[in-house]
């Protein structure tokens, strides 16, 4: 899969239309990975492009892997699958096609009447290109699959105002197996389908931590998970301690003001203490270095001087100064919260 994603990435980058052909072409390797129930994992579907970068946000920091399904925009392609495709990958000449009846009825159609063809539904345009070129790195570390929507579609019995009849589709499961197309009733998405625990409110988490990742973009946060993946455990613990109190009070403006709220700030003053500090520490050690190779140069030249720095007294103890500094960062690193902290200070500067 690896490999997969690479590729998936650099279509990304270039082309949206080319990167879902490039899906579709590799779909029975991926799809695997898709249900794969080891894996944490939510899958978004909407159609706006707002509550969709909300939503990535999100899942993109507490999941291990993001589907992402985007049903709008006004350029929609269709890959009509024929018999080829399933006699080449599933040695079937035709997909068995699942149907809710209750559906079919409300629709007015009769099962044993109506032909349906499986189909892949994506956007193309220049609102996706863009959207798909901030994702690229997402896709490339394995943490993220745009993913086509599943149809079948078919033609309308009734006829429209010029006599003719229109397509429609009706959705298909995206966990349904490729051999198997099964309708379902559902159009809007499942956004937030996290399975931490029986007692945690999904929705609670995405309302607690929302307010910390909203401002950020998406280039900084594929840097930070990068940067700091290790850090994803502890903070998803704390949080998912967070929200079982907000399930408890049933009040979660409450709870993000009394329980993280305090916790980022002491972390956003111990920061700017250690930073100051350091920067006061660094600046005197500087005017030290400074004095001493004046002394050095001016007695004993400059092979000998080149030594008198280097030692305790000159980089020696800005090194030293430095390697403090970078100690006391660690130690703020270590606090579970320190990643919405980051996320937050990326935001203001976006």
């Amino acid at each position: 899969m690896e490999n997969i994603f690479k590729k998936l990435s650099q279509s990304a980058k270039t082309d949206a239309k080319e990167y879902y052909n490039d899906y579709i072409n590799k779909i029975t390797q991926i799809y695997p990975t898709t249900i794969n129930p080891h894996i944490l994992k939510t899958h978004i579907k909407t159609k706006n492009i707002n509550d969709a970068e909300q939503l990535l946000r999100f899942s993109l920091v507490f999941n291990d892997l993001s589907l992402f399904t985007y049903t709008g925009g006004n350029q929609m392609a269709f890959d009509i699958l024929q018999q080829e495709w399933f006699d080449k990958n599933f040695q079937e000449s035709q997909p068995n096609i699942l149907f809710n009846k209750g559906k079919l009825k409300e629709l007015g159609l009769n099962i044993d009447n109506i032909e349906m063809s499986p189909a892949f539904v994506f956007p193309h345009g220049d609102e996706i290109n863009y959207f798909t070129e901030q994702l690229y790195p997402f896709i490339e570390n394995g943490k993220l699959l745009l993913q086509p929507e599943r149809t079948l579609i078919y033609l309308d019995n009734i006829k429209n105002e010029n006599g003719g009849r229109t397509f429609k589709t009706l959705d298909v499961s995206q966990f349904s197996s490729l051999e198997s197309w099964e309708t379902i009733d559902e159009i809007k998405s499942r956004p937030v389908s996290l399975k931490y625990d029986d007692n945690v409110n999904q929705n609670s988490i995405f309302e607690i931590t929302i307010p910390y990742l909203e401002g950020i973009n998406f280039k900084d946060l594929a840097k930070i998970l990068e940067d700091e993946e290790d850090l994803l455990s502890g903070l998803r613990f704390s949080i998912k301690e967070a929200t079982q109190e907000a399930n408890n009070t049933n009040d979660l403006i409450t709870v993000r003001r009394d329980i993280i709220d305090p916790k980022i700030d002491a972390l956003n003053r111990k920061f700017k203490s250690t930073v100051n500090s350091h920067i006061f520490k660094v600046a005197g050690a500087a005017v030290g270095t400074v004095a001493l190779t004046y002394t050095a140069v001016s007695t004993v030249g400059i092979t000998a001087a080149m030594a008198t720095i280097c030692g305790s007294g000159g980089i020696g103890l800005l090194g030293k100064e430095y390697s403090d500094y970078r100690e006391k960062i660690n130690e703020i690193k270590d606090d579970p919260y320190y990643f919405l902290w980051k996320c937050k200070e990326l935001g203001k500067k976006t």
